[in-house]
């Protein structure tokens, strides 16, 4: 009876009540089972505090967000007259992919900048001399799936338009008088991301200290599922990168596919756990949401309250924003 118990966790101990609106963030990702069943001292944590005057950026973070600011005014326009790819060429391109005869993928519209090999290098060098409509066929070794034939088929050619870095430009697109004062404001904006980022970081740890001190009775299955949108977000660039997930995990992420998973899976347990713990502080604290902290936040969260008031999961997510920061006050 005695390792049942302890195989059990804290089955036989009672759940935690939660606000209702904690109740309906867990339903709505069907985590009917899993639940908070002790809480520790948290007083006794602490929150690791940010000081914007610690934080430090460096002449090459701000160039590289300068030219992030400046790439996204560049504008790609067609090259009239022009039907044979160069390098240096903005190409479209539509691509069939046959593996053994049959069509395993196909691929619309895809942009490349034909010799800078952030694509495919073998696949730029071939572009270069092909004719606008005229399909060519190339054969390629992929890693993980093997030898494929591509179609290829370029459906324009375009060019960058670029601007230059001028005092007249950064007052028409950034609203500052000068070169110098656009770098100042460069080097503000990092500054906030980077504060934004290590309070994120300082507030995760806090959340994980307190979870250390409590008990919660564990569905393994339905935080797998919760988990999986994690990993269908690294799917989605994995595909980007013309990579399995395998081969993404390993070569971008370094890591090997079951590290992976695992690291999703600990995501999505941490991410529901954060919810549980805030929702047993705040009802331990007899803490309440006023009218005017719900309209702050709503518009905050750019959400009309009307909209929000008639859906109850908005709502829900809402209060949740506004019990968290409550629950940090108090650190």
């Amino acid at each position: 009876m005695l390792i049942i118990g302890m195989l059990c966790g804290c089955s036989e101990q009672s759940e935690i009540d939660m606000p209702n609106s904690i109740k309906i963030l867990l339903n709505q990702n069907n985590i009917n089972n899993t639940y908070i069943c002790k809480i520790g001292d948290y007083s006794k944590c602490k929150l690791t505090q940010i000081n914007e005057k610690d934080i430090q950026v460096s002449k090459e973070e701000i160039r590289k967000y300068s030219e992030i600011q400046m790439e996204s005014y560049a504008k790609i326009v067609p090259v009239e007259g022009k039907n044979t790819v160069e390098k240096e060429d903005v190409v479209y391109i539509s691509c069939l992919v046959y593996q053994n005869g049959k069509l395993i993928r196909e691929v619309k519209d895809d942009s490349i900048m034909v010799g800078k090999y952030n694509y495919d290098e073998q696949i730029e060098k071939a572009l270069i001399g092909q004719k606008i409509g005229i399909p060519f066929s190339l054969y390629v070794e992929y890693q993980d799936i093997g030898k494929c034939k591509l179609n290829i088929t370029v459906e324009s050619i375009n060019r960058f338009i670029t601007y230059d870095l001028t005092d007249e430009f950064v007052k028409e697109k950034f609203g500052v008088n000068s070169i110098e004062a656009y770098y100042a404001q460069c080097e503000d904006f990092v500054r906030q991301q980077k504060v934004a980022e290590q309070k994120s970081k300082a507030q995760k740890e806090l959340f994980l200290k307190i979870g250390e001190m409590c008990k919660f009775n564990i569905n393994k299955d339905e935080i797998a599922k919760y988990s999986k949108k994690y990993v269908e977000s690294e799917e989605k660039i994995a595909m980007a990168y013309d990579m399995t997930l395998e081969l993404y995990a390993k070569e971008v992420l370094g890591k090997t596919i079951e590290e992976f998973y695992q690291e999703c899976y600990q995501v999505g347990e941490n991410e529901i756990k954060q919810y549980l713990i805030v929702g047993a502080i705040f009802q331990k604290s007899n803490m309440v949401i006023t009218d005017d902290e719900y309209k702050s936040k709503c518009s905050e969260m750019e959400y009309e309250i009307e909209t929000v008031e008639e859906n109850e999961q908005l709502d829900a997510l809402v209060r949740y924003n506004i019990m968290k920061e409550k629950v940090l006050e108090m650190y």
